[in-house]
């Protein structure tokens, strides 16, 4: 496992254990701990056969196409080429029948495929027999209303009193001819204009927050949450997820008779990329309300009671937006103040003998932003209590609060980095002089977001390839192939640097990011692009795979793996497979 420090009297940040200058190989861990998962029997090598042999072909048609009429599809936008994909036999025969392991980055607040979330909400209309609590849509945007809310935005009956005659019953709104096409492009990156190769990064995620904001104040109902994350655990199960990690934001429920709504605070537009900033909702940091937790815990049982005991296991990460600003005040505060709340979080589900709370993230996009380097100083690595306004400069007091036991709820001195783990987001970025991964390959013990900018930073990725002799070397790079070229940071899937990290030793994973905005729910479709297009093998398929067994089976508390609890679920859901896709190749 990761030891990584900081140390003031080293300047900063520096690898414990001389990672970087290490020049021991990471063949011993490669060859004994996965040596039985890279080895392929006959029937496995009959279908990479197979699988190579439909990748060839596809190729080989693409370039000989004398009009260059028929691009090679991981070379166009994913949103153009999804339906191809989807009729493809490699796909259905085999990608879609493949165990999937874990989903380990997805973000709670885009989890659900649009069409899974337009079906939800007509699903709730038709059962919900209070009319206050029906879903609406915004038809026509007013001047009183513009800067925060975009034609679209679905409220509750409730919500919209006071703007109700410029809002439809959702069911109403979808009976108009081309309506269901229209709602579905204002809740993803739907369309060829959105996705030509020309868009902009910055245009995206603009486009991004307008979407979320659509959405936000569906969240605020708790049975609705409750459901959405169902629907969503439903998605996953049935593209053979056993294991979600997810990330998602603190949410608070309101009450439906009082009709009030989430506050906004003066900077606030809806129609600009800092949508999310000015959501600075108040979180107490020693006993933070687990409400939203706990309801999706509840959609996480309901799976369970329809598919079996084990049919889908979930942690979660909590998270903030990167564009809160460390340098200033009540957006530190905001920030310092969630960190806390995700520690007291992860501790009170630990009492109770659960496992559910696992770390903290910063999520957003990198280019405009803050460094990573900049939150660790003024708040990563400051002790817990520190940053606080509302209490002053001195920080005693955070410390002396007592919870219902007696007991000091928040221990003096420690630092934040001590108490929680951080899973990063860093290297999704078009500045080449990023340097997010340098500092956060530091402060994320077990994983990091995308890491899409690894391949230029070379003495980071070797130290990282050639790491100490460990059971699994960390972090661990998620990678969300469809997110990178859909926000632009690689036009085309042949030049991803995803089969160079596995070739060198860097261990990956697979994710999906934001399925309702990429259209792209489970892994398969994600697995397919990256196979097609960046040259994987079935044993680096394999290894992805069985890498998110291992955190299936891991315990962030106590950091360690249950690998060969891991390895042989693995291998009985992966002989199966082989089983029946030995009957349709």
């Amino acid at each position: 496992m990761s030891n990584r420090l900081f140390r003031p009297d080293y300047g900063g940040y520096y690898f414990a254990k001389g990672d970087l200058a290490c020049l021991e190989s990471r063949e011993w861990a490669l060859h004994h701990v996965f040596g039985e998962i890279l080895a392929l029997t006959e029937e496995e090598k009959e279908l990479e056969d197979f699988m190579e042999e439909k990748r060839q072909l596809m190729a080989g048609c693409s370039v000989c196409c004398p009009h260059h009429i028929c691009a090679y599809p991981p070379a166009e936008a994913f949103g153009v080429g999804k339906e191809f994909i989807r009729q493809n036999d490699l796909f259905s025969k085999v990608f879609r029948r493949m165990p999937k392991g874990g989903l380990l980055h997805v973000h709670g607040a885009a989890a659900l495929s649009a069409e899974g979330l337009i079906k939800l909400m007509l699903d709730w209309n038709e059962k919900n027999g209070d009319r206050s609590s029906r879903i609406r849509i915004l038809n026509a945007v007013i001047p009183a209303i513009s800067e925060k809310y975009v034609k679209g935005t679905l409220f509750y009956e409730y919500q919209c009193r006071k703007i109700m005659g410029n809002t439809l019953p959702l069911e109403d709104y979808l009976k108009k001819p081309g309506n269901w096409k229209r709602l579905y492009k204002m809740l993803s990156f739907k369309g060829r204009k959105l996705l030509k190769k020309s868009t902009k990064t910055a245009k995206m995620w603009e486009r991004y927050n307008i979407i979320l904001s659509r959405t936000a104040e569906l969240f605020q109902n708790r049975e609705f949450y409750t459901d959405y994350y169902e629907a969503f655990f439903e998605e996953c199960v049935e593209d053979g997820i056993r294991y979600v990690e997810l990330r998602c934001g603190f949410e608070r429920f309101r009450d439906a008779k009082t009709g009030v709504s989430r506050e906004q605070s003066g900077e606030y537009c809806a129609k600009k990329a800092l949508y999310f900033k000015d959501r600075l909702t108040e979180v107490n940091p020693v006993s933070p309300d687990h409400a939203f937790i706990d309801a999706i815990l509840d959609a996480g049982e309901r799976i369970r009671q329809k598919y079996g005991k084990d049919a889908l296991g979930v942690k979660l990460i909590l998270t903030a937006q990167r564009s809160l600003n460390p340098y200033i005040g009540k957006e530190r505060e905001c920030l310092c103040k969630r960190i806390d709340a995700t520690a007291a979080l992860k501790e009170h589900y630990l009492k109770q003998g659960k496992e559910v709370v696992i770390g903290f993230d910063l999520e957003g996009p990198e280019d405009g932003c803050c460094k990573i380097d900049d939150y660790a100083k003024k708040i990563i690595y400051k002790p817990v209590g520190d940053g606080y306004e509302s209490m002053g400069k001195n920080s005693e007091q955070i410390h002396d609060m007592k919870g219902s036991s007696g007991q000091t709820m928040i221990e003096k001195q420690k630092l934040r980095i001590e108490r929680i783990d951080f899973f990063l987001h860093a290297g999704s970025s078009n500045w080449f002089f990023n340097d997010n991964l340098k500092t956060a390959v530091i402060i994320s013990k077990h994983r990091i977001g995308h890491g899409f900018n690894l391949n230029r930073i070379p003495g980071v990725m070797h130290g990282i390839a050639r790491g100490p002799k460990v059971v699994i070397a960390e972090p661990v790079f998620e990678i969300c192939p469809i997110y990178d070229q859909t926000f632009g940071y690689c036009r085309d899937f042949q030049s991803h640097p995803l089969y160079e990290y596995i070739k060198s030793g860097i261990l990956c994973v697979i994710g999906n990011d934001s399925p309702q905005l990429l259209g792209n729910p489970g892994i398969s479709f994600d697995m397919w692009e990256a196979y097609m297009g960046m040259g994987l093998t079935l044993p680096m398929l394999k290894l992805m795979i069985f890498t998110t067994y291992l955190y299936e089976f891991m315990d962030y508390n106590a950091g360690s793996i249950e690998i060969e609890k891991a390895k042989l679920k693995f291998l009985r859901d992966w002989d199966n497979f082989i089983d029946e896709v030995q009957e349709c190749i």
